[in-house]
Parts: structure tokens; sequence; C-alpha cells
């Protein structure tokens, strides 16, 4: 136990823990580490990607790494050119579409979406309002609330103790599978607060089932393939924009590697005795994966060890199985790649409909596969992991059990 932890144990008030569970969680939660987030495709310095940053770092404290955790957050996108057109290819005429009426029209108050999804996973329709709730703070330019963390945390903590005693909490989600209308589910999930009145958290977790209401009958006004089409395009065009950017040798991929792997030896030469987590998202966990493998290319410290390697949404397993990459060009066909010694232990987690997120196995046995359902469409799945609660009681599930937190 390093001596900041040790100062910081002697110092901390009390914990108002409810339970012995609720204790470890306060304690757990002095844990230092210093994490690298990795971004994906598709992403460049912007005031939105900025509050969305700070949120996701908001999210992971709050959830997973605790306030004491460092989180580095290179940005690599910028090094890659602007589209010359603007991204015209992309706009498609819309000809020869079928027209759909408008669905019929039902009182605000009145809608089940929600409640729906609740009847079969209460944990589940949790996890689109919240993340309907975040993705409209990041929209707006807004950092979330502390009251919308405080929520946040609890939530989280609820659905790993789901995980762990389901009879001991089934309680507290038996509401949630009561409600019979959608603005009933918001008000029970604002129970769940800590602050149960609390008018503002009512506000927004409302503004957050209206867009969700709104966005399902938008879907059957204006048809699946208009609307999934229409999202995709964009994204799988800059998607292969910047992996083809990547891979080829030449200055940019070399700003890329030297943006990346500033962070990561800043994350290993400042970690003071504390934990060294990477982790990659879409094509970040490409970048991460490449590195790892060959620390001497990559112009890291020979001596690196990070704690826990985790890609979401990532395509490590596509490339090598079409052996794009060149530390296992010589392994005979279909031998599984160790993976990077670099890395203690690796999660790749994929939603199945992520059309970007791909399994590590069999190509890599030392990769643990992890697959996530965000309950979202089409479009969003690729997007959507960081704002889900169960995403990070998961995975802090898991990096307990490993012992990384």
């Amino acid at each position: 136990m390093t001596n900041t932890l040790l100062v910081q144990i002697s110092n901390i008030e009390r914990p108002k823990a409810n339970s012995f569970l609720e204790l470890l969680i306060n304690l757990w939660r002095l844990t230092v580490s210093t994490i690298v987030f990795v971004h994906g495709v598709s992403t460049r310095t912007t005031p939105s990607y900025g509050i969305e940053t700070e949120n996701r770092n908001s999210l992971f404290k709050t959830a997973v790494f605790g306030d004491a955790s460092t989180i580095i957050s290179p940005m690599w996108g910028d090094h890659v050119p602007q589209l010359l057109f603007d991204g015209a290819s992309f706009r498609k005429s819309e000809t020869l579409d079928l027209a759909i009426g408008d669905p019929t029209p039902q009182h605000a108050d009145d809608t089940v979406v929600l409640p729906a999804i609740a009847k079969e996973a209460p944990s589940s329709a949790l996890d689109l309002l919240i993340s309907e709730r975040i993705r409209m703070a990041d929209n707006g330019q807004q950092p979330l609330s502390p009251e919308d963390l405080a929520l946040f945390g609890r939530i989280v903590d609820l659905l790993e103790a789901e995980t762990q005693n389901p009879s001991e909490v089934t309680a507290a989600l038996q509401g949630l599978q009561a409600a019979a209308t959608d603005q009933e589910f918001v008000s029970e999930v604002n129970k769940l607060s800590d602050a149960p009145h609390h008018l503002g958290i009512v506000d927004m977790l409302t503004s957050a089932k209206d867009a969700i209401v709104d966005r399902a009958a938008n879907l059957t006004a204006k048809g699946l393939h208009s609307t999934v089409v229409e999202r995709l395009n964009p994204t799988v065009a800059r998607f292969l924009g910047d992996v083809f950017v990547y891979l080829k040798e030449g200055k940019i991929r070399e700003e890329i590697r030297t943006t990346v792997g500033g962070a990561i030896r800043t994350a290993w030469e400042d970690r003071n005795g504390g934990k060294v987590v990477l982790i990659g998202h879409s094509l970040g966990g490409v970048i991460l994966y490449d590195m790892l493998s060959d620390l001497k290319s990559a112009n890291l410290p020979l001596d690196l060890k990070v704690d826990a390697l985790i890609t979401v949404g990532s395509q490590p397993g596509l490339f090598q199985e079409l052996g794009l990459f060149e530390s296992t060009a010589s392994l005979p066909a279909k031998t599984a790649a160790k993976g990077p010694d670099a890395a203690s232990l690796w999660f790749n987690v994929f939603d199945p409909i992520d059309v970007f997120g791909f399994s590590a196995k069999p190509m890599f046995a030392r990769a643990e596969d992890y697959s996530f359902n965000t309950i979202t469409g089409l479009a969003s799945a690729h997007s959507a992991y960081f704002t889900r609660p169960q995403f990070y009681a998961r995975l802090r599930r898991r990096l307990a059990d490993a012992g990384v937190i």
C-alpha cells in the first residue's frame, strides 16, 4: 500500500455506509490508478468532445477507479487530414422510399417504451434512460451535475450488487418492473437516488425519457432502413478513412503513435506504485495492441507493464485474421498469437450488434472476450458503451476480481 494511500485512509471521514458492502466500496474508491483512454475513429478536438471527455472521466472516477485516479486522454484524431469535400460522399438522395404514415400520437405521460423493456430486464431499461441523460448532457455541452454523478454511482452499486446477490437487491429494482408508464418509470428511478425529492434530477430524467419516446416514434414513422443508413454511412466512411491513415506507414502514423505513446509513458513514469490501465475504444484498441506488441518500435519503455488492457468495440481480432499486424506476420496459419506481454491481462468487450466490435479469441490466446448488450440500435451501438451503468458495474467487478482495483 503506497504512502499516498495510507495518508488518504488515515484522513478519511467515517464512510456513511448502510452495509458492509457499501463500506468496502467506499474504501475501494481510494485506490490510486492512472488510466489512459485512447479514443476511436472519427474523433477530433471540438467543444462537444471536450465535454464528452469530461463527463466520461467523471463516470469512470465515480463508478470504477475513484476520485484519486488520473485519466489521460490523448487526442490522436487531430493528426488525420480533413475530408476534402466535407463529407459530401455521405449524403444520399432519398428516392424510391415507401411513405409510412405518422404513428398514433400518445400523451407524453402515457407511453410504455421503458416499462416494456423493464418488464423483461429492469437493469437494461435503467441503462437506456441514464445513457440518454448522459448523451443529452454531452450534446448540450454540459458537464454532468453532482446529482447526476451521485445517481449514476448509486445505480452502478445496485447493479454490481445484483450480480453478486440477486435476492438481496431485487426489491430495489422491483418498482421499475411495476411502472405502467414511462413517467412512472422515471419516478421509480428517482427513488434510487439518495436525494429522492431532487426536482432537478426528475426534470432531467423526464427530458431523457421524452427523447427516447420521440426517437422510438420517429423510427416507426421514418422506417428502420432510412434511420440506420443515415447514421451509419458517415460512421463507416470515417472508420475506413482513419484505419487507412493509421495502417499506412508514414508521417501521420508516426504522429499518432507519438501522441498515444507520450500518454502511456506519462502514466508509467508517474504511477508512483499505483495501477496503470489502458482503455482503447474502436481503433484506439488497435493502436494500443499494436504499440504494446512491439515496445521498441513504439518507443515505449522496454520494462513497461500495464495492469490491464481493455479494448471496447474494437478490431484487433479482425485485423489479426486479416494478417495486418507486422508483429505476428511470421506465425503459421491459424495459430493464435499470445497477446502483448506488456499487459498483465486483456479484456475485450463488444456488443453483438456493434458492426465495428469484434472478438479477440481465438486469434489471441490471452485475450478474454466479454459480450455486452448496450440495448440500443444498430447505428448507436458503437458509441453507447461508456454511457451505460451496466458497463461500469461489470467492468468494476471484473477488475476487482482480477485484483486491479
